[in-house]
């Protein structure tokens, strides 16, 4: 099943609320980037638990390696001329279905070879930025600040009833450099 845009569509809905107009500040107050693309995955081994009771196989074998959808929304507020905020909102979750070409241990469950198995992979990344603007010329700007991300992984598998998985919700802290550059 390709990524869901559920989430998405109650803020996207609301935008023409908050929207200011075009043009009337040389930073603009609010700023929604929705972005849509394709991905693919060249190598995704997997082994939970990483120990000789668990096999180790790629993930690519069963639910392929791409491309599918994506898509992410990025909203910038900038509270006023030097502090801003910034909100982005990255869902990325696979789920297909095929048959495991060999009998596969994962976090504790057993999964027999040549039986439908579905198996999902989610690696959502949810961010909010503080931005602090401490240069601005004609052709140059550059903020600095901080990031709180939100990891949320997960790799599923479900065989007729047999499911097993491995989550990872984490906060991972990060430093936010950002810089524009201005053609002539």
């Amino acid at each position: 099943m390709p990524l869901s845009m559920r989430p998405f569509w109650p803020l996207l809905l609301s935008l023409p609320l908050l929207a200011r107009a075009a043009g009337t500040d040389l930073v603009p107050r609010l700023q929604v980037e929705l972005e849509g693309g394709t991905v693919w995955q060249g190598r995704n081994v997997v082994q939970i638990p990483n120990e000789a009771s668990a096999t180790r196989f790629s993930l690519n074998d069963v639910i392929g390696g791409g491309p599918w959808p994506v898509a992410r929304l990025q909203t910038t507020w900038n509270i006023n001329e030097k502090h801003g905020l910034r909100l982005l909102l990255a869902p990325l979750s696979v789920t297909e279905t095929a048959e495991l070409q060999t009998p596969v241990t994962f976090a504790g469950s057993s999964f027999a070879a040549g039986v439908p198995t579905d198996a999902n992979y989610k690696f959502n990344s949810w961010r909010v930025s503080y931005r602090y603007r401490f240069h601005d010329s004609e052709r140059w700007t550059w903020w600095v600040g901080f990031t709180a991300k939100i990891r949320d992984a997960r790799i599923r598998l479900d065989q007729g009833g047999v499911v097993a998985e491995k989550t990872d919700l984490g906060f991972v802290p990060l430093l936010h450099i950002a810089g524009n550059w201005t053609f002539a």
